[in-house]
């Protein structure tokens, strides 16, 4: 998406070579994008790797996420009006249809890693996007710099944001629980059936039931957005019966049950 990254990818796989370091460059074809370039590139990204991976039965996926990311993250969600589970979504484990993300870099500052580029390969190299105003996470990040200058101490915060992760480790406690006990699989239609009990949790607890069910049943990588969750939620307290679909899926309300299955 760059004129220079396609120079770039290629004399890092040149430069791993003295390593012993095979490098595979996967690229992404298509038109560029003229707004949410970032995000795009992103899901793109992330659809390449999954791609290349499964051809290769490969499970697991590292990633280069550090401390810094955290903190930015979190406020870019904040901005979002993102609940908890987002504002803490970058975590050192996470499952995305049954590919295993790990972030091992998490508690590792960006020069801590920039001094290690240089001392093992003798150099690392910067995206000019990451000073390029035009993206929301370039002027959240100048946000954060101003913030360390005044008032902002990065490793409280970060403590505040692992104290906020355990909490959310407990809110997924329940909503595993509820999906366990609260739902079954139907095989001849090959849908999931949620109990009238799976709506007998605190609202957080069903809004991420119902999320993680769409995600699976409509074999998405990423979830449905929020406010459309909300608008489900919503229809299922105040209608009897309906039929709706969203992210893939097929959404029907028959009295107190809720069926879920692919959308045809």
């Amino acid at each position: 998406m760059r004129n220079d990254s396609t120079l770039e990818v290629k004399y890092v796989k040149k430069l791993f070579k003295k390593f012993s370091i095979n490098l595979n460059i996967l690229t992404w074809k298509g038109p560029k994008p003229k707004k949410n370039i970032q995000s795009i590139a992103r899901d793109n990204r992330y659809r390449l790797l999954f791609t290349e991976i499964k051809k290769l039965n490969i499970k697991n996926i590292l990633l280069g996420h550090h401390s810094g990311d955290l903190i930015e993250n979190f406020f870019i969600r904040i901005f979002r009006g993102s609940g908890l589970k987002g504002l803490v979504s970058l975590d050192k484990k996470t499952k995305n249809n049954k590919i295993i993300l790990l972030r091992p870099l998490l508690n590792f500052h960006k020069n801590e890693l920039i001094y290690i580029s240089k001392h093992i390969f003798g150099t690392y190299i910067e995206d000019p996007s990451n000073i390029d105003d035009k993206f929301q996470r370039v002027k959240i990040r100048k946000f954060i710099k101003q913030l360390e200058k005044e008032v902002l101490d990065k490793e409280k915060f970060l403590l505040t944001i692992r104290n906020l992760k355990s909490s959310n480790e407990t809110i997924e406690f329940y909503t595993k629980k509820n999906l366990i006990k609260n739902t079954f699989f139907f095989k001849k239609n090959k849908s999931l059936v949620l109990k009238e009990n799976f709506f007998d949790n605190s609202r957080e607890v069903i809004f991420r039931s119902l999320t993680e069910i769409i995600k699976l049943v409509g074999k998405k990588h990423y979830p449905a957005r929020g406010k459309k969750i909300d608008t489900i939620i919503k229809l299922i307290n105040d209608k009897s019966s309906f039929k709706v679909t969203l992210g893939g899926c097929e959404l029907k309300k028959v009295n107190a049950t809720v069926i879920v299955s692919k959308e045809q």
